[in-house]
């Protein structure tokens, strides 16, 4: 597949910029706020891993936590995901009532089949599943929903978000390539505020902040 660098203008680069400034101060609180941010459309009208037609508008009176991402990412994914759907756990565990979705979005569109994504949603719930005692692991109800699309769709939800993806080679990965990315959880509260989840924010802080804010 040949890829693109997705849409990043001087706005994003700015914006950006500013929120990583502030999460690393020397001065900066020890649980950093949720930075606010402008996005036109938050949501996104991609294909779920059952194959069906999935369009986030469908949650837009529930929060949503989401990330851009690819499967065979060796770091930063895994551990993003695996963080929203730990905050996922820690939310309800907290006996939270407000419904809360947890989504991510590949845009390896090649590689990133339905098939693979419907292992990938097993795997991280049933490993965030076993960080908790048994008792816990009853009260749950874990859900990750994994998206994908054709090029063009992907090309679309990627420019409604300040994200920045890069195909680069490498003969070591499976097809000979991998990709660099930003690593940011966008948290889309009812309405469509969107805030941005930077890497100093703790699954405990997460689950926090949606709890006071359910």
């Amino acid at each position: 597949m040949n890829f693109r660098v997705v849409q990043i203008g001087l706005w994003v680069i700015v914006a950006l910029a500013g929120a990583y400034v502030f999460f690393l101060r020397e001065d900066a609180p020890d649980v950093p706020t949720a930075q606010s941010f402008q996005v036109g459309d938050p949501y996104v009208a991609l294909t779920g891993s059952d194959g069906s037609p999935i369009n986030t508008a469908d949650f837009a009176s529930e929060h949503q936590l989401l990330y851009f991402g690819f499967t065979y990412c060796p770091d930063v994914c895994p551990i993003g995901v695996r963080k929203m759907v730990t905050a996922q756990a820690l939310y309800q565990l907290s006996g939270a009532q407000a419904p809360l979705k947890v989504v991510f979005t590949s845009f390896d569109t090649a590689r990133d089949t339905v098939d693979i994504l419907a292992q990938y949603e097993t795997n991280i719930e049933e490993s965030v599943a076993s960080d908790f005692t048994e008792e816990e692991q009853a009260k749950l109800q874990l859900k990750l929903t994994t998206l994908t699309g054709t090029e063009s769709e992907m090309d679309k939800a990627l420019s409604q978000y300040p994200v920045f993806v890069n195909q680069i080679t490498d003969p070591d990965q499976p097809d000979g390539y991998t990709y660099t990315h930003t690593d940011i959880i966008y948290w889309i509260q009812p309405g469509g505020t969107v805030k941005i989840l930077s890497a100093r924010h703790s699954a405990q802080d997460i689950a926090d902040m949606l709890a006071a804010a359910a």
